[in-house]
């Protein structure tokens, strides 16, 4: 039996289905907008933000 690749995430969903009785709510995604705080790319910036990490990484 060969399934489409497309139909692998359709399986846990349809097991959940399955064993609680209960349809499984719809989440839309991709439309929301990015959220927090823009992240510098500056060197200095990085190398005063992110010291250890700067100190483990070339930056």
């Amino acid at each position: 039996m060969y399934f489409l690749y497309g139909e692998y995430d359709l399986i846990a969903g349809q097991n959940y289905e399955n064993s609680a009785d209960d349809e499984l709510a719809y989440v839309p995604t991709g439309q929301a907008s990015p959220a927090g705080e823009e992240v510098s790319h500056k060197k200095k910036q990085l190398k005063a933000t992110y010291p250890i990490l700067s100190a483990a990484l070339p930056i």
